[in-house]
């Protein structure tokens, strides 16, 4: 019997071929047919159709390089990863903190006020590599704190800048959901659960109103594609 039939993984129903397992599947599971993969809730199968890439266009694009993503999130994970030397992470988390005046995701708490009155973000640690990271066995320069290596110096730079290595001791952004608590250490983080959080803060007028100024200022970025 094991030979020919099937048996769903998730609650061991044998099934009699592979198209009644994936009927089973999609009657009685949270299921992505064209993936063949299985969720743990409505809003985990919501969230894999409405962003992954197997199921929609990549109509955002870095306005720095040929990248191109799903989500507004994304693109800005992809700036916050150093794509362009000028347009770092603190570059990012300090126009946040100057531009959002009602701190609709920035976390007043976490922010400073400097001597000319304006709210920024503390400053963050920065990481910056030489010619001595080079290693001649590996032929490439060598990251110090994990095993990733890069051919150009530039390249090692924009990963130590990344939020893989340069972080906050503070949550600088909150999710603006009035009974959401969610705090997150990037702007693409609470970008990220604004487009799928469960919480509700996606369909909420306040929730809107922050995409609606995020995209804005991307298209005047040049980020979304035309």
């Amino acid at each position: 019997m094991e030979d020919e039939h099937l048996q769903c993984h998730q609650c061991f129903t044998w099934c009699e071929d592979y198209a009644a397992y994936q009927s089973h599947a999609e009657n009685h599971h949270y299921y992505c047919k064209p993936c063949d993969r299985f969720f743990s809730s409505v809003l985990g199968v919501a969230s894999h159709l409405d962003f992954s890439a197997l199921h929609n266009p990549k109509k955002f694009k870095c306005p720095f390089c040929p990248r191109k993503g799903v989500s507004v999130s994304s693109i800005v994970a992809h700036l916050e990863s150093g794509c362009h030397p000028k347009i770092t992470r603190a570059v990012i988390d300090d126009f946040i903190a100057r531009h959002d005046r009602k701190n609709v995701v920035a976390n007043p708490s976490r922010l400073i006020t400097s001597a000319s009155g304006e709210s920024r973000p503390a400053p963050m640690a920065h990481y910056e590599a030489t010619d001595a990271t080079y290693s001649h066995v590996a032929g490439a320069y060598v990251c110090y704190f994990c095993p990733c290596q890069f051919r150009e110096l530039q390249k090692l730079n924009q990963h130590l800048a990344s939020p893989k290595h340069t972080k906050r001791d503070q949550k600088l952004y909150r999710c603006p959901g009035i009974t959401c608590h969610v705090e997150t250490e990037t702007l693409s983080g609470v970008v990220q659960h604004i487009e799928t959080a469960g919480c509700g803060v996606r369909e909420s007028k306040v929730g809107r109103g922050a995409m609606d100024q995020l995209e804005a200022g991307l298209q005047r970025m040049s980020i979304l594609s035309s």
